[in-house]
């Protein structure tokens, strides 16, 4: 099926409320600190947004600090967090790179009404920033998982 860029929605980790500057002020599940703290399930909440409000579109407009801050990983000694620390020069490498025609089609699931974005939020933040009435294939997939992530 075809959808607007503009319809689709991203999923992305909230702002934490842990004291401890330590933990990142965006952890994910799992991650481990310095100091031995493991990030679980209930410390993480997520919301659901739309492309031009997420730390991507953000950055392609300029607003870089919100990305940066998105994607930090001081004191993370495990975890994914470890591959992020390349996040911006990563994204500035798609950025630079980027070939719309090798996107064939994005999967998405279906959650509160809207198409969410499973993977693909960088890209499609991309192709959103150049062209807003574009409209992409998208594949809706079940992916109880992804929609299991608690909201805030």
């Amino acid at each position: 099926m075809n959808i607007f860029l503009k319809d689709l929605y991203g999923k992305v980790v909230c702002k934490s409320k842990f004291e401890d500057d330590m933990c990142g002020k965006y952890p994910r599940i799992g991650w481990v600190n310095k100091n031995g703290k493991r990030i679980m399930r209930k410390d993480v909440k997520y919301k659901i947004i739309k492309l031009d409000e997420s730390p991507q579109f953000k950055f392609l407009c300029g607003e870089k600090n919100y990305y940066k801050e998105y994607t930090n990983v001081n004191g993370w000694i495990s975890g994914y967090g470890e591959e992020r620390k390349r996040a911006v020069l990563n994204f500035e490498n798609l950025i630079n790179n980027f070939d719309e025609r090798k996107m064939t089609q994005i999967d998405c699931v279906l959650e509160q009404d809207k198409y969410v974005l499973v993977d693909g939020l960088h890209r499609c933040s991309i192709m959103y920033y150049k062209d807003r009435e574009k409209c992409i294939r998208v594949n809706i997939i079940k992916c109880r998982d992804f929609v299991s992530l608690p909201l805030k």
